[in-house]
Formats: structure tokens, C-alpha cells, sequence
């Protein structure tokens, strides 16, 4: 579907494209770490071919809410410089793959408000974060300000049957408010309480709409790949198992406002976005 300007001159053209998952890169998946690779490889290589489209490098990347998956995948591909961030200190794994690549730095990051200049990274990636946080769409915005060219977003994507699914425990939770106990304790000797945020899910008209209030009628563009896609049945090594959730996947995402619960997004930026859209 298209969105074009309101005014009577048209100037851009926003676009959403949306695909689904193929059946033959699916039942390739055999185990958990297959399921998070292909999500980030699926991703990666949509932006590969972005960025072969204008003759350019991969460029550099910045990663946030990043852990030891992040650095591990994005070795793998030619980026210039790859910027890891998060909240906390890495523990010694994730250090020793940062230390063996030469391309990597690793930083604390608040990923709802950075103090990062505009436009550093050509390409801003999230895989399983935003929906950590307490206003995820701040994160979002950020990550808009930050990239000079690309986002990718994977994150819970937000249907009624996936609801139902959840609470019947078919697909992963996220709808869940927890406060976890840590060990640690404040100046009054009580522990301290952690609460984390797993209620918030996207949909391609959320992306739409946020895109449109920041980077207007630029241009951008939102490639979304969306199905029903689980750790649990998904990477399952029963071949069996893999061919019936993936066949029965394909048929629940015909079933209107139900493509799945699993979206990657690439968000290119267009051409004529504002210089700071935030004093707008």
C-alpha cells in the first residue's frame, strides 16, 4: 500500500511492502539458534541488498539493547564498524567477542534517549528490545534520529490470535508484568526491585504512523517480513513437527488482521527528510 501527501502537489511516495516468511528458509530451522540467526540474517540481507541498490558499502552499525547474539551475528557481514550498546556491563563472553574483533566497541546505552549525534550509523538495529522498554517508542524515534539510511526492527508483532496463543502457551509470552527481586540492595538494606516491560507489540500501521509524523512524506520506505514464526515449534529437529507448524503458520496468516507474531522491519529513510525533525 502507498501513503501520499495530503497537499495537491505530490512530492514523495511512502511505501509499505509487506512479505511473508518462505516456506523453504522456515523448515530449515532446526534448532533455537537457527530460529534468532535467521531472524537477523533474513533482516541483514534485506539491507545488503538495499544498500547494493545504491552502489554503497554495509557501512557502519550501531546495535542497541545489544547482547553476545547481536556481536556474534553481525560479525559475520562486512560492516566498517559495529557498535554494540546496552544497559549494564557485557559479561565475559560477550567481552571476549568484542575484544576479537578489531570493527567492535561496546558502550552503555539508554536506548530511549542517547546522546549519540544525528545520522552516526548508516544502518540502527533492535532485535527483541524495544518492547523492553518503558516507552518503547521513544526507542523507536531515537533510532530514526540516529541512522543516516536504514533501521531494522525485529520485534512481537501484535494479532488477536496471537494473543490467544500465548496465553494458551502454543507461542512465546510477551504480554507479561513482572518485578524481579535482585539481590542487590538500596541504602535502607531493602532489595531493589527491577520491573520489566514485555507488553508492548508493533503492527504495520503503528510503523506507518510514527514514520509519517517523523520523517513525513520524505519517501521512506518499510519493508516488513511477518509470520507466525516460535523458538518452541519452529526449531523443533522433528522434521515432522517443523512441516506441520510451518503449514499451519501459512494458513493462520490468510486469516485477516492474523499474518503472525514474529515482524521484521527495514526502514529506509527517503530523500527529503527534515534536518531535525524534532524542532519541528
Amino acid at each position: 500500500m502507498a501513503y501520499l501527501s495530503a497537499s495537491k502537489k505530490v512530492k514523495k511516495m511512502n511505501n509499505i511492502k509487506l512479505r511473508s516468511h518462505t516456506l523453504f528458509n522456515i523448515l530449515r530451522i532446526k534448532s533455537h539458534e537457527d530460529f534468532h540467526n535467521y531472524l537477523f540474517d533474513e533482516s541483514i540481507n534485506r539491507y545488503i541488498n538495499h544498500r547494493k541498490a545504491k552502489n554503497a558499502s554495509l557501512g557502519s552499525v550501531l546495535a542497541i539493547c545489544a547482547n553476545y547474539r547481536e556481536a556474534e551475528c553481525l560479525s559475520k557481514f562486512s560492516f566498517e564498524k559495529i557498535h554494540l550498546s546496552g544497559i549494564g556491563i557485557p559479561d565475559q563472553n560477550f567481552l571476549n567477542l568484542i575484544d576479537a574483533d578489531s570493527r567492535m566497541i561496546y558502550s552503555e546505552v539508554n536506548a530511549e534517549c542517547t546522546d549519540i549525534p544525528s545520522k552516526s550509523f548508516d544502518l540502527v538495529l533492535v532485535k527483541e528490545g524495544l518492547h523492553h522498554l518503558a516507552r518503547p517508542i521513544l526507542g523507536l524515534y531515537e533510532m530514526l534520529r540516529i541512522t543516516n539510511d536504514a533501521s531494522i526492527v525485529i520485534e512481537p508483532a501484535d494479532t488477536f490470535l496471537g494473543r490467544i496463543f500465548e496465553k494458551i502457551g502454543l507461542t512465546n509470552i510477551y504480554e507479561i508484568n513482572q518485578e524481579n527481586i535482585s539481590k542487590e540492595k538500596n541504602n535502607d538494606g531493602q532489595a531493589i526491585r527491577y520491573r520489566d516491560n514485555y507488553v508492548f507489540r508493533w503492527t504495520p500501521k503503528i510503523f506507518d504512523e510514527i514514520l509519517k509524523s517523523y520523517y513525513l512524506d520524505s519517501g521512506y520506505k518499510i519493508d516488513i517480513t511477518v509470520g507466525w514464526m516460535t523458538s518452541k515449534w519452529n526449531g523443533n529437529r522433528n522434521t515432522i513437527v517443523r512441516i506441520l507448524t510451518t503449514l499451519v503458520g501459512r494458513f493462520l496468516s490468510f486469516i485477516p488482521g492474523s499474518r503472525g507474531n514474529y515482524m521484521s522491519a527495514l526502514i529506509t529513510t527517503g530523500n527529503d527528510i527534515p534536518d531535525d525533525p524534532l524542532k519541528l
